[in-house]
């Protein structure tokens, strides 16, 4: 039987002392107390902080040489590209649509799914408090179908 020595190693993760049989001693350059620990060091995070919330997170090194933003989440993700597309019809902020957030500030309580936000002048960029209009679904159907040019049969028409 073939007798193995053994050393006193010091973990390269956590610091911890072990005892290592020598098996390929001499091609290893790392040494750990456990596979978690090997794991754990391959694997290199580090703590950033999210650009939209200034919550710090954990992200690998690789990510955040590789991206130019970083953002903890999904929703700190939209907020910001909708931040960045300011203006565009339909921005989400934490997934709503922000005429709606706006106009259930406006008269203080939850939209239910039956309401819908009626832009008065027509403009949907312009989420202004006073430009939005909380009605039902008829009543938006109705807004917007006088709105629309008929022939004299009474149907609508594209045709002026």
């Amino acid at each position: 039987m073939r007798s193995r020595k053994s050393h006193q190693m010091t973990c390269d993760y956590c610091g911890k002392e072990f005892i290592q049989k020598n098996r390929h001693a001499s091609r290893n350059k790392q040494f750990y107390c456990s596979r978690e620990c090997g794991w754990a060091d391959k694997v290199k995070k580090i703590v950033v902080i999210c650009e939209w919330c200034d919550q710090p997170f954990e992200k690998k090194r690789s990510d955040v040489a590789r991206t130019s933003h970083n953002l903890c989440d999904r929703g700190c993700y939209q907020d910001f590209i909708n931040f960045a597309q300011a203006g565009a019809a339909n921005q989400y902020v934490a997934g709503k649509v922000i005429y709606r957030t706006l106009a259930e500030i406006k008269i203080g309580r939850v939209l239910t799914n039956e309401e819908e936000i009626h832009h008065i002048d027509g403009n949907h960029a312009n989420n202004a408090l006073e430009n939005l209009a909380v009605v039902s679904r008829a009543e938006h159907m109705s807004i917007h179908a006088a709105e629309k040019r008929r022939d004299a049969n009474g149907r609508f028409s594209d045709k002026g």
